[in-house]
């Protein structure tokens, strides 16, 4: 069968959203469950915390957020267990109701034992599916039986963890190591709990010690060399019968002007249409991803997962990292992006197969190469003091632009929809930041930024100009001058 055109393609899967139940999108913040806004209008969102562009998503969706009910200066809940069970969801006829679907980042077993007790039900895949595939030792041993590229790899047991043994591996594999709890429910970098520099017998062995357990519950610790080269990602959608692939996404790892100091394997956002990997690399990272995929298919998976790699450039190939079977931080930005482009989202398609998972999803044609999106990025800010500071001010949410007459941004219009011919020098706030007041934990997300334009130098340091914009944003902030001159700010 021939490709169907895009337009066609994307008024198919139009008429099928259509006819979706009532959905209701659950998490801390709004944003990251905008998705299924563009698809249906029986939406909305309930969600813990106040961000400044919520009066703009508003104008898409209906949402209800629990903060503005509550009078305490710390937020009432901080993820969707807390949420769903906060006592305020029922005083204020709020709570999902019987038999409603719940758009959520992810099951685990004490959402799935709150959901079976009320009579919601989730959308998405069940933890018991999914929890092997997040394991990153056990994923990365599925993958070398199957044959496919994975790094050098050694998982140790918490009590067999010595300084012996990582001074034999620093030496063995030359090269400085990463340290991960592989089944650690949170991504983003916070299971690389360390890195062992070039000279080990400088580490503080006891600092290090109690910075890798922490009181954490686990029993293994992964260790792996240090793979110098980009880290780049892709997404798949797992549907009845077929893998549907996103464009190759460039990691944003380890940025030094947007984290506090010493903070390794910590993603800080995407790049798309980055254009410096080779198209050999892109055809491998697409055939490991449909593998996954395929793999995952087989197993009763449904919808979107990600899988990191990174390109080893000393040894001219790609290596796949970790599997996320789960909605990622590329989402919601992608689906918007795509949306913008008329190019039919993946998120559509992740939320008509949860739906219907043995059933008819209109994918014909969609088979290939995932069409482009055109050059955009988005980036996450952290508190650069690594945890504590509290926002005093903060710009409203929103498209902005440079004015060379003003030296400084200046509002322009709502953050939502992106634009479809975008402007280089605009981006948009989304995502936070909180209201004043707000005390920031440790390696918590503050805002995203969104740019309609390529952010990183070849050296993949941030463009001058878009350093400017981290700069005037943190100031707007009130979080200036942390680590600044440290960063070459």
């Amino acid at each position: 069968m021939g490709q169907i055109p895009i337009e066609e393609r994307l008024e198919r899967l139009q008429h099928r959203l259509r006819d979706l139940p009532p959905l209701l999108g659950v998490g801390e913040r709004a944003f990251p469950r905008m998705g299924p806004a563009l698809m249906t209008e029986d939406y909305r969102i309930l969600c813990c915390r106040t961000t400044a562009e919520l009066e703009d998503l508003r104008g898409f969706v209906r949402i209800d957020c629990l903060e503005e009910f509550s009078h305490s200066a710390d937020p009432p809940c901080r993820n969707t267990l807390g949420l769903l069970s906060h006592p305020l969801m029922e005083k204020r006829e709020i709570a999902p109701r019987e038999g409603e679907w719940l758009v959520t980042y992810q099951e685990t077993p004490e959402l799935h034992g709150l959901a079976r007790k009320r009579g919601w039900r989730l959308l998405a895949n069940p933890y018991t599916l999914r929890r092997r595939w997040e394991n990153k030792a056990w994923f990365r041993r599925r993958l070398e039986d199957a044959g496919l590229p994975v790094p050098p790899t050694l998982v140790s047991s918490r009590r067999e963890l010595h300084r012996g043994l990582l001074l034999h591996l620093r030496a063995h594999w030359g090269r400085p190591l990463f340290l991960q709890i592989p089944d650690f429910p949170r991504g983003g970098g916070r299971a690389t709990l360390g890195i062992m520099e070039s000279d080990p017998d400088e580490l503080p062995w006891e600092a290090f010690s109690k910075g890798i357990f922490r009181g954490r519950p686990f029993e293994e610790v992964m260790i792996s060399p240090r793979i110098p080269g980009p880290s780049v990602s892709l997404a798949g959608c797992v549907t009845p019968t077929a893998v549907l692939l996103s464009p190759l996404q460039r990691q944003l790892v380890d940025l030094a002007e947007v984290l506090p100091p010493n903070r390794y394997g910590c993603f800080c956002g995407h790049q798309w249409e980055d254009g410096q990997l080779p198209k050999e690399i892109q055809k491998e990272a697409r055939n490991v991803v449909q593998w996954v995929g395929e793999t995952l298919r087989k197993e009763g998976y449904r919808g979107i997962f990600g899988i990191d790699f990174v390109y080893d450039e000393e040894g001219q190939r790609l290596l796949a990292l970790e599997c996320n079977p789960r909605l990622t931080a590329a989402f919601p930005t992608l689906t918007y992006l795509q949306w913008a482009k008329r190019i039919p989202p993946l998120e559509a398609y992740h939320i008509l197969s949860l739906l219907n998972p043995e059933g008819d999803v209109p994918i014909q044609g969609a088979e290939g190469d995932p069409e482009e999106l055109g050059p955009a990025a988005q980036l996450m800010l952290f508190d650069r003091k690594g945890g504590g500071s509290t926002i005093s001010q903060g710009p409203p949410g929103g498209r902005y632009r440079w004015s060379s007459s003003d030296r400084r941004p200046v509002r322009t219009g709502p953050a939502l929809p992106f634009p479809a011919d975008p402007d280089p020098f605009e981006f948009i706030l989304l995502d936070g930041s909180f209201r004043e007041g707000t005390r920031i934990q440790e390696l918590e997300r503050i805002l995203r930024i969104v740019f309609l334009r390529p952010i990183l130098m070849p050296d993949n340091s941030l463009d001058p100009w878009v350093r400017g914009v981290v700069l005037w944003v943190y100031k707007s902030l009130g979080l200036s001058g942390t680590n600044e001159g440290e960063r070459g700010s």
